[in-house]
């Protein structure tokens, strides 16, 4: 699957394969399983942050931003959720992880087209018959949504998207969050994550999911900083903090 040209080169590399030393190697996997802690537990912002700091380390893992989805997911954040997925499937596109909790996430937000594109592309290249039967048994329920009565197909044809883009909201100016750039300690205190996103966690954030993502252009700005930045950056390329859509 291609979702947009040459976008690892658009975003400066971004997405390009890197080998980390034996310190980032182990602050990486430290803040992974912190997150995966977090994230079992339910405490969704405690996985976002170590997810996200994660993802600042090795930017081409696209099973970190597999996961900072779903942090973004659970935490009501719809937009985010999407442009992580997107990171991932650019970094990794047959990715089984990231096609089934892609293809659920559209789902759950009705967007039943998108969604059915990457089931079959995930019927296609899964091996297990357990879970091929229920990625069946979803995408039957999305021909259903779409209210398509073609054959469902073996695997799906997609090579790119001119969909529109999101839109040209920015980020509203949140107080009192502080990005550790060191990544050095998991701190327990919690409450610069808490203002930083307690906004954006009652919003709600109605959008139509597109295979597009402006990974270049200065339409969007750092919500702590107030760096210009691309649109769909995933982060603030000055400060590191994450980057939220506005309302």
């Amino acid at each position: 699957m291609k979702l947009v040209d040459n976008q690892a080169e658009t975003v400066g590399g971004l997405l390009s394969p890197r080998a980390l030393n034996a310190e980032d190697a182990e602050k990486k996997q430290r803040l992974v399983e912190a997150g995966n802690e977090a994230f079992d537990g339910e405490d969704y912002l405690r996985a976002l942050d170590c997810y996200h700091r994660a993802s600042i380390i090795d930017s081409s893992d696209g099973a970190v931003w597999c996961t900072l989805a779903m942090a973004y997911a659970n935490l009501d954040m719809p937009r985010e959720a999407w442009r992580s997925y997107k990171l991932a499937l650019l970094a990794d596109p047959d990715d089984l992880d990231t096609l089934w909790f892609a293809a659920e996430f559209l789902f759950n937000i009705e967007d039943f087209s998108i969604s059915r594109v990457f089931l079959e592309r995930y019927i296609g290249l899964e091996v297990d018959t357990h879970r091929q039967a229920e990625a069946h048994e979803l995408l039957k329920e999305a021909v259903r949504q779409i209210g398509d009565d073609d054959e469902i197909r073996e695997r799906p044809r997609y090579s790119g998207s001119d969909d529109p883009d999101f839109g040209e909201e920015e980020a509203e100016d949140f107080e009192g969050f502080e990005f550790d750039d060191e990544n050095a300690e998991l701190s327990d205190d919690d409450d610069d994550l808490e203002d930083f996103f307690e906004t954006s966690l009652d919003e709600d954030q109605e959008f139509q999911a597109t295979l597009s993502l402006e990974l270049t252009g200065m339409r969007s700005k750092c919500s702590h900083c107030s760096v210009a930045l691309p649109l769909d950056a995933p982060f603030c390329y000055s400060c590191l903090s994450p980057h939220v859509y506005g309302s």
